[in-house]
Protein backbone atom coordinates (compact mmCIF):
# COMPACT_ATOMS: atom_id res chain seq x y z
CA UNK A 1 0.00 0.00 0.00
CA UNK A 2 1.67 3.21 -1.24
CA UNK A 3 -0.07 6.31 0.61
CA UNK A 4 0.85 9.77 -1.17
CA UNK A 5 -0.40 13.46 -1.18
CA UNK A 6 -1.31 15.04 -4.26
CA UNK A 7 1.79 16.42 -5.43
CA UNK A 8 3.52 12.92 -4.71
CA UNK A 9 1.15 11.35 -7.24
CA UNK A 10 1.44 14.26 -9.97
CA UNK A 11 5.13 13.65 -9.44
CA UNK A 12 4.95 9.82 -9.57
CA UNK A 13 3.12 9.64 -12.51
CA UNK A 14 3.98 12.36 -14.97
CA UNK A 15 7.72 13.08 -13.49
CA UNK A 16 11.46 11.77 -14.58
CA UNK A 17 11.55 9.60 -12.47
CA UNK A 18 8.17 7.29 -13.82
CA UNK A 19 9.76 7.12 -17.37
CA UNK A 20 12.80 5.71 -16.02
CA UNK A 21 11.40 3.38 -13.23
CA UNK A 22 8.01 2.29 -13.73
CA UNK A 23 8.64 2.60 -18.03
CA UNK A 24 11.93 0.93 -18.27
CA UNK A 25 10.32 -1.39 -21.06
CA UNK A 26 9.51 1.42 -23.54
CA UNK A 27 13.06 2.78 -23.96
CA UNK A 28 14.77 -0.94 -24.13
CA UNK A 29 14.77 -0.45 -28.46
CA UNK A 30 15.75 2.66 -28.03
CA UNK A 31 18.72 1.12 -26.17
CA UNK A 32 19.56 -1.26 -28.51
CA UNK A 33 19.52 1.04 -31.23
CA UNK A 34 21.56 3.31 -29.47
CA UNK A 35 24.39 0.90 -28.50
CA UNK A 36 24.13 -0.23 -32.29
CA UNK A 37 24.95 3.16 -33.31
CA UNK A 38 27.54 3.63 -30.35
CA UNK A 39 29.17 0.08 -31.34
CA UNK A 40 29.41 1.27 -35.51
CA UNK A 41 30.86 4.50 -34.04
CA UNK A 42 33.84 2.81 -32.48
CA UNK A 43 34.24 -0.11 -34.73
CA UNK A 44 35.82 -0.24 -38.37
CA UNK A 45 33.30 -0.75 -40.49
CA UNK A 46 34.23 -2.26 -44.41
CA UNK A 47 34.01 -0.14 -47.09
CA UNK A 48 31.88 -2.95 -49.46
CA UNK A 49 29.11 -2.99 -47.14
CA UNK A 50 26.47 -1.12 -45.52
CA UNK A 51 24.00 -1.48 -42.51
CA UNK A 52 20.16 -0.63 -42.62
CA UNK A 53 17.14 -1.27 -40.97
CA UNK A 54 13.46 -2.60 -41.55
CA UNK A 55 10.88 -0.56 -40.11
CA UNK A 56 10.74 -3.09 -37.53
CA UNK A 57 14.30 -2.45 -36.59
CA UNK A 58 15.82 -5.13 -37.65
CA UNK A 59 19.34 -4.56 -39.38
CA UNK A 60 20.10 -5.71 -42.85
CA UNK A 61 23.70 -5.87 -44.05
CA UNK A 62 24.32 -4.76 -48.16
CA UNK A 63 27.01 -4.21 -50.52
CA UNK A 64 27.80 -0.59 -50.68
CA UNK A 65 26.19 1.07 -53.22
CA UNK A 66 22.94 -0.92 -52.79
CA UNK A 67 19.40 0.63 -53.72
CA UNK A 68 15.94 0.14 -52.40
CA UNK A 69 15.13 -2.86 -54.52
CA UNK A 70 18.12 -4.75 -53.88
CA UNK A 71 17.12 -3.77 -49.62
CA UNK A 72 13.28 -5.38 -50.79
CA UNK A 73 14.67 -8.67 -52.44
CA UNK A 74 17.16 -9.06 -49.69
CA UNK A 75 13.99 -9.17 -47.52
CA UNK A 76 11.67 -12.38 -49.78
CA UNK A 77 11.59 -12.30 -53.52
CA UNK A 78 8.05 -11.48 -53.10
CA UNK A 79 8.71 -7.90 -51.87
CA UNK A 80 10.80 -6.85 -54.53
CA UNK A 81 8.38 -8.54 -57.49
CA UNK A 82 5.58 -5.60 -55.78
CA UNK A 83 7.67 -2.87 -54.72
CA UNK A 84 7.08 -0.05 -56.35
CA UNK A 85 8.38 3.05 -54.17
CA UNK A 86 10.37 3.36 -51.09
CA UNK A 87 10.73 5.92 -48.09
CA UNK A 88 13.97 6.79 -46.50
CA UNK A 89 14.00 7.46 -42.84
CA UNK A 90 10.39 8.59 -43.64
CA UNK A 91 11.33 10.53 -46.75
CA UNK A 92 10.38 9.36 -50.41
CA UNK A 93 13.27 8.52 -52.63
CA UNK A 94 13.89 7.37 -56.18
CA UNK A 95 13.86 3.39 -56.77
CA UNK A 96 17.63 4.06 -57.84
CA UNK A 97 18.89 6.31 -54.66
CA UNK A 98 21.83 4.48 -52.60
CA UNK A 99 21.48 3.14 -49.58
CA UNK A 100 23.62 4.51 -46.52
CA UNK A 101 24.75 2.94 -43.42
CA UNK A 102 22.05 3.80 -40.73
CA UNK A 103 18.81 4.23 -43.55
CA UNK A 104 15.52 2.81 -42.30
CA UNK A 105 14.26 1.72 -45.45
CA UNK A 106 10.24 0.94 -45.98
CA UNK A 107 9.25 -0.31 -49.04
CA UNK A 108 5.84 0.60 -50.98
CA UNK A 109 3.99 -2.50 -52.75
CA UNK A 110 1.08 -3.22 -54.84
CA UNK A 111 -1.13 -6.46 -54.35
CA UNK A 112 -0.10 -8.17 -57.27
CA UNK A 113 2.71 -7.25 -59.10
CA UNK A 114 5.46 -8.04 -61.58
CA UNK A 115 9.00 -6.99 -61.93
CA UNK A 116 10.39 -4.84 -64.65
CA UNK A 117 12.58 -5.46 -67.07
CA UNK A 118 14.08 -1.71 -66.87
CA UNK A 119 15.27 -3.33 -63.32
CA UNK A 120 18.03 -5.23 -65.28
CA UNK A 121 19.03 -2.72 -67.08
CA UNK A 122 22.45 -2.04 -65.62
CA UNK A 123 22.57 1.37 -66.99
CA UNK A 124 19.50 2.71 -64.73
CA UNK A 125 21.01 1.65 -61.68
CA UNK A 126 17.85 -0.10 -60.42
CA UNK A 127 19.91 -3.33 -58.75
CA UNK A 128 23.36 -3.60 -57.58
CA UNK A 129 23.30 -6.83 -55.53
CA UNK A 130 23.75 -10.51 -57.94
CA UNK A 131 20.81 -11.59 -55.66
CA UNK A 132 18.40 -9.03 -56.56
CA UNK A 133 19.23 -10.06 -60.10
CA UNK A 134 19.61 -13.60 -59.86
CA UNK A 135 15.55 -13.38 -58.22
CA UNK A 136 14.13 -11.15 -61.63
CA UNK A 137 16.05 -13.13 -64.07
CA UNK A 138 14.59 -16.51 -62.84
CA UNK A 139 11.29 -14.57 -62.68
CA UNK A 140 11.30 -13.78 -66.15
CA UNK A 141 12.73 -17.19 -67.29
CA UNK A 142 9.54 -18.95 -65.50
CA UNK A 143 7.17 -16.75 -67.49
CA UNK A 144 8.66 -17.77 -70.66
CA UNK A 145 8.75 -21.09 -69.45
CA UNK A 146 5.23 -21.23 -68.71
CA UNK A 147 4.42 -19.89 -72.06
CA UNK A 148 6.34 -22.70 -73.74
CA UNK A 149 4.64 -25.17 -71.89
CA UNK A 150 1.33 -23.74 -72.98
CA UNK A 151 1.76 -23.45 -76.26
CA UNK A 152 3.41 -27.13 -76.13
CA UNK A 153 0.21 -28.58 -74.99
CA UNK A 154 -1.92 -26.85 -77.69
CA UNK A 155 0.39 -28.43 -80.19
CA UNK A 156 0.97 -31.16 -78.85
CA UNK A 157 -2.99 -31.99 -78.20
CA UNK A 158 -3.65 -30.84 -82.03
CA UNK A 159 -0.96 -33.83 -83.19
CA UNK A 160 -2.69 -36.48 -80.93
CA UNK A 161 -5.85 -35.68 -82.30
CA UNK A 162 -4.74 -35.53 -85.83
CA UNK A 163 -3.87 -39.15 -85.38
CA UNK A 164 -6.50 -40.57 -83.09
CA UNK A 165 -4.66 -40.14 -79.85
CA UNK A 166 -6.31 -38.44 -77.30
CA UNK A 167 -6.16 -40.85 -74.97
CA UNK A 168 -2.75 -40.91 -74.98
CA UNK A 169 -0.27 -42.63 -72.14
CA UNK A 170 0.48 -40.44 -69.60
CA UNK A 171 2.98 -37.53 -70.10
CA UNK A 172 5.16 -37.87 -67.22
CA UNK A 173 5.77 -41.43 -68.71
CA UNK A 174 6.40 -39.66 -71.74
CA UNK A 175 9.10 -37.43 -70.35
CA UNK A 176 11.06 -39.84 -68.36
CA UNK A 177 11.61 -41.69 -72.39
CA UNK A 178 12.86 -38.46 -72.99
CA UNK A 179 14.82 -38.03 -70.32
CA UNK A 180 13.78 -35.28 -69.36
CA UNK A 181 12.73 -34.07 -65.88
CA UNK A 182 8.77 -33.73 -65.55
CA UNK A 183 5.44 -33.26 -67.89
CA UNK A 184 6.01 -29.59 -68.12
CA UNK A 185 9.46 -29.70 -69.05
CA UNK A 186 7.94 -31.64 -71.98
CA UNK A 187 5.58 -29.44 -73.38
CA UNK A 188 8.12 -26.80 -73.23
CA UNK A 189 10.80 -28.74 -74.98
CA UNK A 190 8.02 -29.13 -77.99
CA UNK A 191 7.31 -25.97 -78.25
CA UNK A 192 10.87 -24.80 -78.34
CA UNK A 193 11.52 -27.86 -81.05
CA UNK A 194 13.48 -29.98 -79.26
CA UNK A 195 10.97 -32.56 -78.84
CA UNK A 196 9.07 -33.58 -82.03
CA UNK A 197 5.74 -34.29 -82.04
CA UNK A 198 6.70 -36.76 -84.34
CA UNK A 199 8.76 -38.82 -81.68
CA UNK A 200 5.95 -38.20 -79.07
CA UNK A 201 3.47 -40.17 -81.78
CA UNK A 202 5.77 -42.95 -82.58
CA UNK A 203 6.99 -43.65 -78.19
CA UNK A 204 3.04 -43.91 -78.43
CA UNK A 205 2.48 -45.67 -81.40
CA UNK A 206 6.11 -48.49 -81.60
CA UNK A 207 3.89 -50.75 -84.14
CA UNK A 208 4.33 -47.52 -86.59
CA UNK A 209 7.66 -47.91 -87.38
CA UNK A 210 7.48 -50.46 -90.04
CA UNK A 211 4.19 -51.03 -92.33
CA UNK A 212 2.73 -54.19 -91.80
CA UNK A 213 2.90 -56.23 -95.32
CA UNK A 214 -0.56 -58.00 -94.94
CA UNK A 215 -1.21 -58.74 -98.52
CA UNK A 216 2.48 -59.93 -99.33
CA UNK A 217 1.97 -63.53 -98.09
CA UNK A 218 5.52 -64.96 -98.14
CA UNK A 219 5.99 -67.87 -100.99
CA UNK A 220 8.68 -71.16 -100.15
CA UNK A 221 11.81 -70.52 -100.46
CA UNK A 222 13.81 -72.11 -103.04
CA UNK A 223 16.19 -75.52 -101.96
CA UNK A 224 19.39 -73.60 -101.70
CA UNK A 225 17.44 -71.11 -99.42
CA UNK A 226 18.67 -70.97 -95.79
CA UNK A 227 14.96 -70.37 -94.43
CA UNK A 228 13.63 -73.62 -93.75
CA UNK A 229 12.91 -72.43 -90.08
CA UNK A 230 9.79 -71.10 -91.92
CA UNK A 231 9.09 -73.17 -94.50
CA UNK A 232 5.10 -73.13 -95.85
CA UNK A 233 4.73 -69.92 -93.49
CA UNK A 234 2.07 -67.94 -95.56
CA UNK A 235 0.33 -66.47 -92.38
CA UNK A 236 3.78 -65.50 -90.66
CA UNK A 237 3.80 -61.67 -89.35
CA UNK A 238 6.20 -59.85 -91.64
CA UNK A 239 6.36 -56.14 -91.71
CA UNK A 240 7.79 -53.81 -94.28
CA UNK A 241 10.69 -52.09 -93.27
CA UNK A 242 10.15 -47.52 -93.44
CA UNK A 243 13.79 -47.06 -94.07
CA UNK A 244 13.81 -48.50 -97.19
CA UNK A 245 9.83 -49.47 -98.16
CA UNK A 246 10.60 -52.31 -100.42
CA UNK A 247 7.95 -52.91 -103.65
CA UNK A 248 7.17 -55.84 -105.59
CA UNK A 249 9.90 -56.12 -108.19
CA UNK A 250 12.93 -55.23 -105.71
CA UNK A 251 15.31 -58.02 -104.30
CA UNK A 252 14.44 -58.76 -100.99
CA UNK A 253 16.00 -60.32 -98.03
CA UNK A 254 13.79 -61.05 -94.47
CA UNK A 255 15.49 -60.75 -90.81
CA UNK A 256 13.58 -62.21 -88.01
CA UNK A 257 12.79 -59.59 -85.15
CA UNK A 258 11.87 -60.35 -81.54
CA UNK A 259 8.51 -60.10 -81.00
CA UNK A 260 7.64 -57.96 -84.64
CA UNK A 261 7.72 -60.60 -86.96
CA UNK A 262 10.02 -60.92 -89.71
CA UNK A 263 11.00 -57.39 -91.06
CA UNK A 264 11.23 -56.82 -94.92
CA UNK A 265 14.09 -54.88 -96.43
CA UNK A 266 15.81 -54.22 -99.45
CA UNK A 267 19.27 -56.46 -100.23
CA UNK A 268 20.88 -52.89 -100.90
CA UNK A 269 18.97 -51.53 -97.66
CA UNK A 270 22.33 -49.49 -95.93
CA UNK A 271 20.42 -51.06 -92.38
CA UNK A 272 20.88 -55.20 -93.55
CA UNK A 273 24.46 -54.22 -93.94
CA UNK A 274 24.36 -53.23 -89.22
CA UNK A 275 23.05 -56.09 -88.54
CA UNK A 276 24.55 -58.62 -86.47
CA UNK A 277 23.47 -61.49 -86.34
CA UNK A 278 23.32 -63.50 -90.07
CA UNK A 279 21.57 -66.22 -88.22
CA UNK A 280 18.39 -64.17 -88.33
CA UNK A 281 18.48 -63.61 -92.15
CA UNK A 282 15.95 -65.61 -93.91
CA UNK A 283 15.57 -65.61 -98.25
CA UNK A 284 11.97 -64.65 -99.24
CA UNK A 285 9.68 -64.12 -102.88
CA UNK A 286 7.54 -61.97 -103.43
CA UNK A 287 3.97 -63.22 -104.60
CA UNK A 288 2.93 -62.42 -107.54
CA UNK A 289 -0.23 -63.97 -107.10
CA UNK A 290 -1.41 -61.40 -105.11
CA UNK A 291 -1.89 -57.39 -104.96
CA UNK A 292 -1.50 -54.31 -102.85
CA UNK A 293 -0.26 -50.96 -102.20
CA UNK A 294 3.49 -49.40 -101.00
CA UNK A 295 5.09 -46.76 -100.05
CA UNK A 296 7.96 -45.19 -101.56
CA UNK A 297 9.86 -42.17 -101.06
CA UNK A 298 10.73 -39.91 -104.63
CA UNK A 299 13.47 -36.95 -104.66
CA UNK A 300 12.82 -34.22 -107.67
CA UNK A 301 14.75 -31.87 -108.14
CA UNK A 302 13.60 -28.99 -110.37
CA UNK A 303 14.29 -25.46 -110.96
CA UNK A 304 12.16 -22.49 -109.07
CA UNK A 305 9.32 -22.03 -111.31
CA UNK A 306 5.59 -21.02 -110.07
CA UNK A 307 3.84 -24.02 -112.31
CA UNK A 308 5.88 -26.53 -110.84
CA UNK A 309 4.06 -28.09 -107.86
CA UNK A 310 0.68 -27.25 -110.00
CA UNK A 311 2.46 -29.58 -112.41
CA UNK A 312 3.20 -31.88 -109.97
CA UNK A 313 0.03 -32.33 -108.43
CA UNK A 314 -2.12 -32.59 -111.11
CA UNK A 315 0.29 -35.47 -112.56
CA UNK A 316 -0.51 -37.81 -109.71
CA UNK A 317 -4.29 -37.14 -109.85
CA UNK A 318 -4.17 -37.94 -113.94
CA UNK A 319 -2.10 -41.08 -112.94
CA UNK A 320 -4.14 -42.09 -109.77
CA UNK A 321 -1.44 -41.88 -107.48
CA UNK A 322 -1.99 -40.82 -103.71
CA UNK A 323 0.34 -38.29 -102.57
CA UNK A 324 0.97 -39.35 -98.89
CA UNK A 325 3.55 -36.60 -97.75
CA UNK A 326 5.69 -33.53 -99.13
CA UNK A 327 8.00 -31.52 -98.28
CA UNK A 328 10.34 -28.74 -100.19
CA UNK A 329 13.42 -26.75 -99.78
CA UNK A 330 14.57 -23.93 -102.16
CA UNK A 331 18.03 -23.17 -103.01
CA UNK A 332 17.97 -19.31 -103.59
CA UNK A 333 21.83 -19.63 -104.90
CA UNK A 334 20.97 -21.66 -107.67
CA UNK A 335 17.62 -21.16 -107.94
CA UNK A 336 16.26 -24.83 -107.11
CA UNK A 337 13.90 -26.55 -105.34
CA UNK A 338 14.23 -30.00 -103.65
CA UNK A 339 10.96 -31.97 -103.44
CA UNK A 340 11.09 -35.19 -101.12
CA UNK A 341 7.45 -36.62 -101.61
CA UNK A 342 6.13 -40.19 -100.12
CA UNK A 343 3.39 -41.84 -103.06
CA UNK A 344 1.55 -44.66 -102.76
CA UNK A 345 1.87 -47.20 -105.85
CA UNK A 346 1.06 -51.03 -106.78
CA UNK A 347 4.60 -52.19 -108.38
CA UNK A 348 7.74 -51.28 -109.52
CA UNK A 349 6.46 -50.78 -113.39
CA UNK A 350 3.63 -48.23 -111.80
CA UNK A 351 6.78 -46.74 -110.26
CA UNK A 352 8.82 -46.89 -113.09
CA UNK A 353 6.02 -45.15 -115.68
CA UNK A 354 5.22 -42.66 -112.73
CA UNK A 355 8.89 -41.55 -112.85
CA UNK A 356 9.36 -41.15 -116.31
CA UNK A 357 6.52 -39.26 -116.80
CA UNK A 358 7.99 -36.55 -113.40
CA UNK A 359 10.94 -36.32 -115.90
CA UNK A 360 8.96 -34.97 -118.71
CA UNK A 361 7.95 -32.05 -116.99
CA UNK A 362 9.12 -28.88 -117.67
CA UNK A 363 11.72 -27.52 -115.21
CA UNK A 364 12.20 -31.20 -113.89
CA UNK A 365 16.00 -31.81 -113.26
CA UNK A 366 16.43 -35.02 -111.64
CA UNK A 367 14.12 -37.44 -110.00
CA UNK A 368 14.84 -40.54 -108.45
CA UNK A 369 14.12 -43.14 -105.89
CA UNK A 370 15.19 -42.63 -102.54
Amino acid sequence: IQIRTHTMHEEAERGVAAHWLYKENKFSHLRQLLDWHKEIAQSKLSDDEIYVMTPAGDILNLINGATPLDFAYAVHSELGHRCRGAKINGQIVPLTYTLRTGDKVEISTILQGNPSRDWLNPELGFIKTSRARSKISHWFKQQAFNQDVTEGRELLERELARHGLLKAASLSVLAKHFNLKDEDTLLASVARGNVRPGQIIQALQPKAVEKPATSIPLTKPSPESSGSAIVGASDLLTRFAKCCKPIPGDKIVGYITQGRGISIHKKICNNVKNFSDPRRFIQINWDNQSSGTFHTDLKIIAQNQPKILNDLTSLFANEKINLLSFQSTLNEGQNRIVLLVTVQIQDAEQLQRLLHLVQQLPAILEVNRT
